[in-house]
């Protein structure tokens, strides 16, 4: 669970970092995955590069999933309160995954960025005043990344993340 001290870095929008920040007691793994898009008829995206067949090597993303997993929406509210953010249109919760060991584009959110680990182990890699700094995520660990910092995934083993887009706050 979250301490007061890490409470703290995210209301002041500082890189944080806290393992074990929930019991994933659920089994995330891609047969759940399956279940979810193919009940709900999810849309998903796929990252590859231009021109390809999607394929196992690539990211994927499915959108909006908040309100077709409990536990999903209770982290949405959680971290919704938690940072005192107000409602914004473009909020959303998404899941990223990866089959294989792959590594996502360096790139920077408009957004603030919470990212909970669900299946697998992911390496973020983020870059701040000249310093770079890797995190890795677990099972039930949460990275805050606020709007504006560069960062990148290193997907270490097949993973499923939820992301939780917070516009609120953003720069944008």
């Amino acid at each position: 669970m979250i301490d007061h001290q890490n409470t703290l870095r995210i209301k002041n929008r500082k890189l944080t970092h806290v393992e074990n920040f929930l019991e994933v007691t659920k089994d995330y793994d891609f047969n759940w995955l399956s279940q979810l898009m193919d009940e709900n008829q999810l849309y998903s995206n796929c990252f590859n590069k231009p021109l390809l067949q999607p394929s196992l090597s690539d990211t994927w993303q499915v959108l909006a999933v908040s309100k077709h997993d409990d536990f999903i929406a209770m982290f949405h509210d959680f971290v919704f309160k938690l940072g005192s953010y107000p409602f914004h249109e473009r909020d959303r919760m998404d899941l990223f995954l990866s089959f294989e060991t792959s590594i996502g584009p360096t790139h920077r959110d408009k957004e603030d960025v919470f990212i909970l680990g669900l299946y697998g182990k992911t390496m973020y890699r983020v870059w701040k005043n000249n310093t770079v700094t890797e995190v890795l995520i677990n099972k039930g660990d949460m990275i805050y990344i606020p709007s504006g910092v560069l960062h990148r995934s290193i997907s270490i083993t097949p993973r499923i993340i939820a992301s939780l887009s917070l516009w609120g706050k953003s720069n944008d």
